[in-house]
């Protein structure tokens, strides 16, 4: 299930950072992931696949503690701080509204083709 979940993630963030054009706008740690998921169905996409990772990381966690193994507790709690630290820089990037640099490069590309959002 974890890495069905990794395998989606990392798809929809390459197709989101290759295919997608975000608008610039500055805003706060809460508006930013609302705003930009409710105009383009790739990120809510990506940003519902991130909260299950979390939701599916905090209960491996859980679930670890009950056993007598500490590298196992270990190993989850290293997952949990990256996916914790992804969702961070996630949030964090559609804060700094620095996707404009990175997306200049291919700028006519894309014109010419669409993006998947509008």
């Amino acid at each position: 299930m974890l890495s069905g979940l990794l395998i989606t993630q990392f798809w929809l963030g390459m197709t989101i950072n290759l295919e997608v054009n975000i608008p610039v706008k500055y805003l706060d740690l809460i508006q930013s992931p609302i705003y930009f998921g409710s105009h383009c169905a790739c990120i809510l996409a990506h940003i519902v696949n991130g909260l299950a990772l979390l939701l599916t990381s905090l209960i491996f966690l859980f679930l670890c503690f009950k056993t007598l193994y500490l590298s196992l507790k270990i190993c989850t709690i290293f997952i949990l701080a990256g996916v914790i630290g992804d969702i961070t820089n996630g949030v964090l990037f559609l804060m700094s509204g620095r996707f404009h640099l990175i997306k200049q490069v291919d700028n006519e590309r894309r014109q010419r083709s669409g993006s998947f959002c509008n």
